[in-house]
């Protein structure tokens, strides 16, 4: 397995190693971003609904109901932007 992989360095030009970072980097901050809109979403719940509204009212400044949509919007958005740049760096040709 590891000479494999190896062999597969050997293989590729810096631009492609560049592009392969690219996509990583991207994946893991899409994956770091909704795992914390996640962890939000589920101390807000935790929280329960008086202790959350205050909480959501104290750091956010705004009600519960629409700081759970913006977190679950803000879900979507970076899911939809991180998936579109991730095959659009598939995409690059390699000259």
């Amino acid at each position: 397995m590891v000479s494999r992989l190896f062999s597969l360095a050997v293989e590729m030009t810096f631009r492609e190693w560049l592009i392969h970072v690219a996509m990583i980097t991207v994946s893991l901050l899409i994956l770091w971003r909704v795992g914390s809109n996640v962890r939000e979403i589920l101390h807000l719940r935790r929280l329960g609904m008086k202790r959350g509204s205050y909480y959501a009212c104290r750091i956010w400044g705004a009600r519960l109901i629409p700081v759970y949509v913006l977190l679950v919007v803000e879900i979507a958005v970076v899911l939809v932007v991180g998936l579109l740049t991730v095959l659009k760096l598939r995409d690059v040709t390699y000259w």
